[in-house]
């Protein structure tokens, strides 16, 4: 967490985005996606994170469901956001394309990812954290990388990295500024505030582990 005190005109998603800078770098967890971006793994590897990533949103979406009315998580809920159907389609494409068995099964870290949602999802602010984190990384360097992924193992676009795009959002950019609307407009208080921001900087960190459990596993 950043040192530095935030200003007094400092919105909440501007003080969001300074305190978790560093988180960025930190999450990157090895060099398992500069392989996969660059084709450098055996599509194996590609549906080993496939199979991470539903396990983690399944958990994730099915507690925004749970909170779609809440005051404040509702404003948030969205279902065009839900990643946990195209990752179905995306990873029976990937097997398709995969003759001999590969470990492709749910990682230590990524079970320590679930629990934690499973843990907090009953509190909506400490969900929201975790939305944060996931959707608007997807909207923004998420879109990118799965480019980049179709490149290397040539999906052409459709089955098998369709989590990474958005067809429903016309315009990316404005509903992320729309969302950080929202969080501005939340009126938390000096407490929630650090909760929030607390739990994504705890959100980082665990994707960082799942990141590194799959570059250990296809070093």
């Amino acid at each position: 967490m950043s040192n530095e005190q935030p200003t007094r005109d400092e919105s909440l998603s501007a003080r969001i985005r300074r305190e978790t800078a560093s988180d960025h770098r930190n999450a990157e967890g090895g060099d398992v996606m500069t392989k996969l971006l660059g084709g450098a793994l055996p599509i194996g590897a590609y549906l080993d994170l496939v199979v991470q990533m539903q396990a983690l949103y399944a958990e994730l979406e099915s507690w925004s469901v749970r909170h779609s009315a809440d005051p404040r998580f509702g404003g948030f809920f969205d279902p065009v956001l839900h990643r946990s159907a195209c990752l179905e389609v995306d990873r029976r494409a990937v097997e398709s394309r995969i003759d001999s068995a590969v470990d492709a099964s749910v990682s230590i870290a990524t079970k320590e990812f679930v629990g934690r949602l499973a843990e907090i999802g009953s509190t909506p602010l400490r969900l929201l954290a975790h939305h944060y984190t996931r959707y608007m990384g997807d909207l923004s360097g998420g879109i990118m990388i799965g480019r980049a992924v179709d490149r290397a193992y040539g999906f052409d676009g459709g089955p098998g990295v369709t989590w990474f795009q958005f067809p429903a959002i016309a315009d990316v950019d404005a509903y992320k500024n729309a969302y950080r609307a929202r969080l501005d407009g939340l009126g938390l208080d000096a407490t929630e505030t650090d909760l929030l921001i607390s739990e994504i900087h705890l959100s980082y960190t665990l994707n960082g582990g799942v990141l590194r459990d799959l570059s250990n596993r296809h070093a």
